[in-house]
């Protein structure tokens, strides 16, 4: 903010530095907290890998490749 007081031009600063330094803090933590609760809602799987053989689904294949797929997958478990 700059004010004109007796012909002379002076710069003021509207913020004192301490408290700001403090109040900057105390924002900082309460985003801290609130993104790491947001975080929290996020489902692992979202975000953790998945091995492909744990899949019991066998999305985008034909009817014919499901069947196969799902055959090799129960002979690598030792089911059928």
């Amino acid at each position: 903010m700059i004010l004109y007081h007796l012909g002379i031009r002076e710069k003021r600063n509207p913020f004192n530095e301490a408290s700001f330094a403090v109040d900057l803090k105390s924002i900082i933590d309460q985003n801290l907290l609130f993104f790491d609760k947001l975080v929290e809602l996020i489902p692992a799987k979202f975000y953790l890998p998945v091995d492909e053989l744990e899949k019991p689904w066998f999305q985008g294949l034909s009817k014919c490749e499901k069947a196969l797929a799902k055959k090799e997958s129960r002979k690598l478990e030792g089911i059928g």
